[in-house]
């Protein structure tokens, strides 16, 4: 992979921002619900919640016998 310079870059963002006008582009609506969806995932990861075992229910049958 080969990396652009500055003005390599600069052309290439010209380019495809010539081919999609401003509004169509999906950057500038990811940044208005990027808050909003931290701040979910934000109150999902700090709930207090069970703790979960990992067993595997075939094997685990052998530990009751």
């Amino acid at each position: 992979m080969a990396l652009l310079t500055a003005s390599e870059a600069s052309t290439l963002l010209k380019k495809v921002l010539a081919l999609s006008r401003a509004d169509d582009f999906a950057v500038l609506d990811f940044v208005e619900q990027l808050a909003a969806e931290l701040e979910v995932i934000a109150l999902l990861v700090d709930r207090v919640g069970t703790a979960t075992k990992d067993v595997d229910p075939f094997f685990d049958i052998f530990h009751h016998l």
